[in-house]
């Protein structure tokens, strides 16, 4: 119980300054997720009678579930994981894809013995693994939207200054401790969830198509 009143102490002066500056910004992610949903729903009813053997379904799933997390995220202040978790969903749902197409017919067990090999292997995530995946439309946009991402996530010296220039000099050590507000990377971040969104449904859109190809050729023979 004590460190559960050290977490609120330390995080709820951010979380009222959300709600006060930005009191619509978790509603934005509830509008992503509506998105998601829509598309689920027109999903073709053949390929969607398949989603208990489908990666990519079990991955949109699980897209729900982080985006929960996002908005704790952003309502505490902890940006950096918020574009972490984005970047992961990409590259789950691009796996995913590139398996299920590749191993159509394959069982799930199957595909999860054929992405613990992959793995194993490297170089199965970001543009190397866009790259694998033939005839994406918007395969540039992936790769454009996922560096963005990863110059979020990784260490620099503009993100570390940023921080740095905030604080006063008597209490720069203390402010570092824990998360602040930032309206700008707030909105940053928001921005990035959206276009994440966009991106998932683009890919499985995608991946639709290519499995209703593949069924209606293996029909033909």
């Amino acid at each position: 119980m004590e460190k559960y009143n050290d977490i609120l102490s330390n995080y709820r002066g951010i979380v009222e300054q959300t709600q006060k500056d930005a009191p619509r910004a978790l509603n934005e992610i509830d509008g992503i997720l509506d998105e998601i949903r829509s598309h689920i729903r027109g999903i073709d009813r053949e390929i969607f009678s398949r989603r208990n053997e489908l990666l990519i379904a079990i991955r949109l799933v699980e897209a729900f579930r982080i985006f929960g997390w996002i908005k704790v995220c952003l309502a505490c202040g902890s940006y950096q994981s918020v574009f972490r978790e984005l970047r992961f969903m990409l590259d789950g749902v691009a796996q995913a894809c590139y398996i299920d197409l590749n191993h159509f017919e394959a069982s799930l067990v199957s595909k999860l013995e054929v992405y613990r090999a992959l793995g194993d292997v490297g170089g199965f995530i970001g543009s190397t693994l866009f790259d694998r995946i033939k005839g994406f439309e918007k395969k540039q946009t992936l790769k454009k939207l996922y560096n963005e991402l990863s110059r979020f996530v990784h260490p620099s010296i503009e993100e570390s200054q940023r921080w740095i220039k905030q604080a006063r000099p008597e209490e720069l050590v203390d402010s570092m401790k824990f998360n602040r507000f930032d309206k700008d990377i707030l909105d940053s971040a928001i921005e990035k969830c959206k276009e994440v969104g966009r991106m998932l449904v683009s890919i499985d859109d995608y991946f639709v198509r290519e499995s209703l190809s593949k069924i209606n050729l293996h029909r033909q023979t």
